[in-house]
């Protein structure tokens, strides 16, 4: 339920999350989800004064490097720690 309420969707070794920005329109967050044996995200979607909203990734826990780019990956893949 967590991941279909978030509509996180993995595939080819990665997690999207496919949420439409029209519907980004409260504080959401996810913690701990399951992502392979020894590794788990947090996902924080924060929604600022101007109603734009921000998304944080980080690990919980993790057995080996992880990298989160926007949507498309226009931009360089970040660590995340």
């Amino acid at each position: 339920m967590l991941l279909s309420m978030g509509a996180f969707r993995f595939g080819d070794s990665h997690l999207e999350f496919k949420m439409e920005p029209k519907d980004l329109h409260r504080d959401l967050f996810f913690h701990r989800i399951n992502y392979g044996n020894n590794t788990h995200l947090n996902v924080s979607v924060i929604v600022g004064e101007d109603n734009k909203a921000s998304i944080y990734v980080a690990l919980d826990r993790n057995d080996r490097p992880y990298y989160a780019c926007d949507a498309g990956c226009i931009d360089s893949p970040m660590q995340l720690s």
